[in-house]
């Protein structure tokens, strides 16, 4: 969760201000990969959890 925050960081700096040419896309595709990644790991813990055994005395 930190971590996600501490990567906004260089993507506001990639957007504000606006850069010329293709380079203006990047900061774009960088946010996708992140958004991409965490709804992947949002998956995973969930398919974790779901397939953890109960805890049997």
């Amino acid at each position: 969760m930190i971590t996600g925050g501490l990567l906004l960081i260089p993507l506001i700096g990639s957007i504000y201000p606006q850069p010329e040419g293709a380079a203006k896309y990047f900061p774009y595709i960088f946010g996708a990969w992140i958004v991409i990644a965490l709804i992947f790991h949002a998956i995973k813990q969930r398919t974790l959890r779901a397939h953890e055994a109960p805890d049997e005395l």
